[in-house]
């Protein structure tokens, strides 16, 4: 190509950008940024592979367009700069190398920080020059002192940079905490004394902006020295490097202290609570020992994400030694809104000796409202339900007061009940709790005031169990809401006897929060002899016995005894419709469930007429709208798995529509029918507006619940299956790393997401023909998958059929016939029209490796109907390619032809 300066510039930026990646990756970018330009390609090429092969720094021309024509300044022992002689190296960086000299007037060892002038390209030189200004501005006993800064010539090269600086000869302020074992009150000290040295750097106009325990030196005496201010910010000059952008994208700061506004690249937001937020770090480190966000093992990418989305924890949630003002100091320091971080340093600085003091701190956690609000926030849906749950029980309160004034009985249980609402929220006040918790986490943690409350009325406190329990279950809180129902049961048996409606609603409840928990064996073993005992002592037609029913239906289709579900659902239809009428909301809800049911079993033409009569029924209906929506969601997804696509997108918008004008854009069933809708694009082969879709989706629950919720980790996931789903491998594995990280921070060891989020990450490894990594990984989902599910259930299916195919991929067909032959017998007892497909491909791929081809034929021939079926094009081609690869082995060419051109 011809040179001119602007194709040269070009070819640069492109040979930075591909050597800023792993090499398994370099290809898929050099081609996207080259845009098919052949000979841009070669041009790169030829760069990169003499970047990767000299025995000098890079090569002749590499070196001549990085500018590297001058000395390499880290080998020059012995040798004189200026008034200074080098004695030996301490360290070196990308800008600079640092030595021990002796200075010759007067004399003393000093730290001599030379420019590293084999790299121009990082604007040393400049930034050099800002480090000079800086330092000399700055007279504190805790920062280190510069002494001079000059330019020296060696052997007749460029010139060359340095500075003298104060010797510091200490320890890493987190090295020397820990190997001296501080008391939490002398840590406290030290890191006053530091945010007193950054202050008066900020009195300066200077933000260091790269606040770590390496750039805070600990003498033996205690003293901590900040030095390296070599990207400070020289704040409000205005003169020609105040702005000092980067080149190449060269970062600036040290992932794991940085802030978040560094993080996320907006340089025009950094100014001096930028560095609040890394002495907030610091404080955190060298008081837990860990980084309040975790970026160990992880790319610059995934760090830089890690630390722009993730919310630090509470120190409590490390040591809860620690809760209180001390936690508010570093919650306060470490607010991802920088407005809401202390303003300066010397505040910082001031809260921490108030509670060396005992004295009240500046800061106070937020108050009860602002809890509120934020917890709203990440939590609309759930909210309102707790909201609900309060102004139940509160009205229940004041209903008993005025309408039985005169029974002492219900007014000592209004009296309770309001006690017990009083305390309950009181524990969300950090004035009263001192606790950093959400109302789900009250209500999680709420036994021992319910116990005091209503410790001489049974029948009262499992009212309030129920309530809570049934709140805590519509907030997604499984575990919390089993413990309280449990508990419900046993106090309505004693309080009320076993075959009480109130009894059997409270076991209602306790099946449907089982269920969620994924334990439909536990479920099913409540829900049987409960609805036949409901039969017995209240009738068949009871509303609590119906509910039962549901329940017991809903157990049987979980374990997949989808023939013994189907007549329940059906009896439920009917006899709801006798006593309610058809059009009643639970008799719709019984045939949505028996839809769900035909759904499971791939009878999509049975699902499609049952779901047709429910949402011309929920139509006239005005107040069931979500129910409606939901009916119209499910729907649209029957018609896209029978094929009828034009039909299922037209569907899926106009119900998008509707919930855009019923219920908003944030709204979980708006959110959950475009998520259906960007499954059916990418089904159709529009992956590109299926991830933009789902990205959508990602993006405003995590506007409004926050990074750590669990609908935004789900929504963050189907990001990574459409990246996936658009084989753009490189990206899904960026994306997968920081969902494994957000899934593993904030979600229990054993929850099903967390194990999922690693099958992605695994899938995007295997896409990147990384299939050792991908191997282990998968080997680690299928294990912990087997552990809470057991061997059968569809989803430890799905992984044992992602290892074989990694198997089979790496020519090891024996091995991936040992962990997909038993699939068959799993699918024949509880049987997947989903994974059926899969599952017959994988089997026929590892018949054909290992050349029993009659049996290859079989599978993969009824894994070509099956996907035909399915109206599954994109697999349905993968099984033709693998026909064709079989009879292409038989010497059948005429088989072989057909299937080609099926395939094409």
């Amino acid at each position: 190509m011809t040179e001119t300066p602007s194709a040269w510039e070009r070819v640069k930026n492109i040979v930075a950008d591909v050597l800023d990646v792993p090499p398994s990756q370099r290809r898929e970018i050099l081609e996207r940024a080259c845009g098919g330009d052949q000979q841009l390609i070669d041009e790169v090429s030829s760069l990169i592979n003499a970047s990767e092969n000299s025995t000098g720094v890079i090569d002749r021309r590499t070196d001549s367009f990085l500018g590297i024509d001058g000395t390499d300044g880290i080998s020059l022992a012995g040798q004189r700069i200026g008034r200074y002689r080098l004695e030996s190296l301490i360290a070196e960086g990308a800008m600079a190398a640092v030595y021990v000299a002796q200075q010759t007037s007067p004399e003393r060892k000093v730290a001599l920080k030379i420019l590293r002038t084999s790299l121009p390209m990082l604007d040393a030189v400049h930034r050099f020059k800002r480090e000079a200004a800086a330092l000399g501005r700055l007279k504190h006993p805790n920062i280190a002192q510069i002494y001079e800064s000059g330019v020296h010539r060696i052997d007749n090269s460029a010139a060359t940079p340095f500075l003298a600086m104060e010797l510091v000869d200490g320890k890493p302020l987190n090295k020397f905490a820990r190997e001296n074992t501080l008391s939490r009150e002398a840590k406290i000290v030290l890191i006053i004394k530091v945010a007193r040295a950054v202050h008066a750097a900020h009195q300066q106009a200077v933000i260091h902006r790269d606040l770590k325990p390496a750039n805070v030196l600990v003498l033996q005496n205690g003293e901590p020295k900040v030095l390296d201010f070599g990207i400070a910010r020289i704040a409000g000059v205005d003169e020609e490097y105040s702005t000092w952008q980067t080149t190449a994208g060269v970062l600036l700061g040290t992932p794991g202290y940085m802030s978040p506004e560094q993080a996320g690249g907006n340089q025009q937001l950094v100014d001096v609570r930028s560095d609040v937020w890394s002495l907030g770090v610091l404080l955190f480190e060298i008081l837990t020992n860990r980084l309040p966000v975790e970026v160990k093992n992880t790319s610059i990418v995934e760090a830089l994400k890690l630390i722009e989305t993730t919310e630090p924890p509470p120190l409590s949630k490390v040591d809860a030694s620690l809760r209180g003002d001390l936690e508010t100091i570093v919650s306060t320091a470490l607010a991802r809104e920088k407005e809401q971080r202390y303003s300066s340093a010397e505040a910082f600085a001031n809260d921490l000796q108030h509670v060396l003091d005992y004295e009240p701190i500046s800061a106070r956690a937020p108050s009860r409202w602002y809890r509120l609000r934020k917890f709203a926030r990440r939590n609309r849906v759930g909210i309102s339900v707790a909201t609900v749950l309060l102004l139940s029980l509160i009205s229940g309160a004041v209903i008993a007061s005025i309408g039985f004034v005169r029974a002492s009985v219900e007014r000592d249980r209004a009296k309770a009940v309001n006690t017990f609402l009083l305390e309950l929220m009181s524990t969300t006040d950090p004035n009263i709790g001192k606790r950093d918790i959400t109302v789900a986490e009250a209500l999680e943690g709420s036994g021992k005031l319910i116990e005091k409350n209503f410790a001489n009325d049974p029948d009262m406190q499992a009212d309030v169990r129920s309530t809570i329990g049934w709140t805590l279950y519509q907030l997604s809180k499984y575990d919390g809401a089993v413990d309280q129902l449990q508990r419900a049961v046993e106090l309505r048996k004693k309080s009320v006897g076993e075959f009480h409606e109130k009894t059997f609603d409270d076991m209602t409840r306790l099946i449907t929060s089982i269920r969620w928990q994924y334990k439909p064996v536990e479920a099913l073993a409540i829900a049987e002899p409960a609805y036949k005992s409901a039969v017995k002592h209240l009738g068949t037609e009871h509303p609590s016995t119906l509910a039962l029913l549901d329940n017991y239906a809903g157990a049987l289709d979980d374990m997949g005894r989808y023939a013994e579900a189907e007549p329940l659902y059906k009896k439920a239809i009917e006899l709801n419709a006798k006593i309610s009428g058809p059009n009643d909301v639970q008799t719709l809800a019984a045939m949505n469930n028996l839809a769900v049911v035909y759904i499971n079993q791939g009878r999509w033409a049975e699902a499609e007429r049952e779901l047709r009569r429910v949402v011309e029924a929920r139509s006239k209906l005005p107040l069931q709208k979500v129910a409606y929506l939901t009916n119209r969601h499910n729907l649209a997804s029957v018609l896209a798995n029978q094929g009828k696509y034009d039909e299922a997108l037209a569907e899926f918008k106009a119900t998008i529509d509707d919930s855009l004008a019923e219920l908003g854009p944030d709204h979980s069933k708006s959110l959950s029918v475009q998520v259906s809708y960007g499954d059916a694009l990418t089904r159709v082969g529009r992956a590109d507006e299926a991830l933009a879709i789902q990205r959508d989706v990602y993006q405003r629950r995590l506007a409004s619940l926050g990074v750590g919720h669990e609908q935004t980790l789900v929504s963050e996931h189907n990001v990574v299956n459409a990246l996936l789903a658009a084989e753009r491998y490189a990206e899904a594995e960026t994306a997968g790393r920081v969902l494994v990280a957000n899934f593993d921070q904030y979600s229990a060891p054993d929850y099903v997401g967390r194990i999922l989020s690693r099958q992605n990450l695994a899938a995007a490894l295997s896409g990147l023909k990384r299939y050792d990594e991908a191997e282990k990984l998968q080997r680690e989902v299928v294990e912990k998958l087997t552990q809470k599910f057991g061997a059968d259930h569809t989803r430890t299916i799905n992984a044992q059929i992602g290892l074989a195919v990694m198997l089979i991929e790496t020519n090891r067909a024996a091995e991936a016939m040992q962990v997909v032959a038993p699939i068959g017998d799993a699918l024949k007892r509880k049987p997947s029209p989903a994974l059926e497909p899969a599952y017959l491909r994988a089997l026929g791929r590892a018949q054909l490796a290992l050349q029993r081809y009659a049996d290859a034929g079989k599978s993969l021939l009824r894994a070509h109907e099956l996907e035909t079926a399915e109206h599954d094009a994109k697999n349905a081609a993968k099984v033709s390619a693998d026909l064709v690869k079989l009879y292409e082995a038989t010497n059948e060419p005429e088989k072989a032809a057909k299937w080609t051109a099926v395939k094409n």
